[in-house]
């Protein structure tokens, strides 16, 4: 899981689904679903963590959570994450 994160202040923050290549050892070359976090203004800085999830909708439902968060702070956001994937496969 790479993580590029910068500190980005209180505003608002976007959220969208990225699609990269699957870099682990024998799944090399299959999509998989990450998100970066973008914040507009003067100050714009982004966030990307890939390789969240084969599921598209795993991280649609994970961003959908985030966008609901009225403050989020994205130095936070790889343990949000982290959270996030321990709940979803404990269910699984």
């Amino acid at each position: 899981m790479a993580v590029i994160a910068h500190d980005l202040k209180q505003s608002k923050v976007s959220f969208r689904v990225i699609a990269t290549s699957c870099k682990t050892h024998g799944c090399e070359g299959s999509v998989v679903y990450g998100l970066k976090a973008s914040r507009c203004g003067e100050d714009a800085d982004c966030a990307e963590i890939d390789d969240i999830s084969c599921e598209k909708h795993d991280v649609e439902n994970l961003i959908a959570r985030l966008e609901a968060e009225s403050n989020i702070e994205l130095g936070q956001l790889l343990y949000i994450v982290e959270d996030y994937l321990v709940e979803l496969y404990s269910r699984k």
